[in-house]
């Protein structure tokens, strides 16, 4: 069975950082295996892709859309500061299918960077009215925790943002998004082994056992 880690915090709080770190970790076999419940392991099928990058071991999920310069920019600015043995998918709908695509490969950690630009990128495309675009991310979100326990022996690192701590929003779209990523949060934390919460850079664990290292 999978287990998931989510780090949640702040814009610039450093949370992808953090899910870097663990990835750095994890594949060098450390304690935090035990602490998860995970082991090393190296399955006898790979993808084509991770054929091609055979130390690939870390699978980065990525949700961000190029939709203007400045995203791209970002975009470019984040795959540079990743190892470039890392596997990259860029996705920003449909997650849980690119997680039950890893089962049988190399991979033995997945991040997903982020599950808050997932919810954006579904609300500015679902059509409908809001509970029904609700109740469809909603549904979403458990397909993709099943996907992350359904991965044997993988670590999934998911990182949201929290964007409930400041001023209520003063326009209903802005507040629908907020309840939404809210009510992700909640479902993620309440699945998750480990939750972090960043603050200016620094890891405050809010969710988990004693023994895995410090970051």
């Amino acid at each position: 069975m999978g287990a998931i880690v989510f780090i949640t915090g702040g814009a610039r709080s450093g949370k992808s950082w953090l899910a870097e770190e663990f990835a750095k970790m994890w594949i060098e076999d450390s304690p935090l295996k035990g602490v998860l419940g995970g082991r090393s392991r190296f399955a006898k099928q790979a993808n084509r892709e991770i054929k091609q990058s055979p130390a690939a071991r870390v699978c980065y999920l990525a949700t961000a859309r190029p939709v203007d310069d400045e995203m791209k920019a970002r975009i470019e600015q984040h795959k540079q500061k990743r190892p470039k043995d890392w596997y990259t998918v860029e996705e920003p709908f449909d997650l849980a299918p690119v997680l039950s695509e890893l089962k049988g490969t190399l991979i033995e950690l997945v991040i997903i960077d982020c599950v808050t630009v997932w919810v954006s990128n579904m609300m500015e495309t679902l059509s409908g009215k809001y509970e029904e675009i609700r109740a469809g991310i909603l549904n979403r979100t458990d397909e993709l925790i099943k996907e992350c326990f359904e991965l044997e022996d993988v670590a999934v690192v998911v990182v949201g943002n929290e964007v409930g701590s400041a001023i209520v929003p003063e326009n209903p779209l802005a507040r629908q998004f907020r309840d939404i990523n809210g009510e992700i949060n909640q479902r993620f934390a309440r699945a998750a082994r480990l939750v972090y919460l960043m603050v200016s850079g620094i890891p405050v664990k809010i969710k988990g056992g004693q023994r895995e290292e410090q970051v």
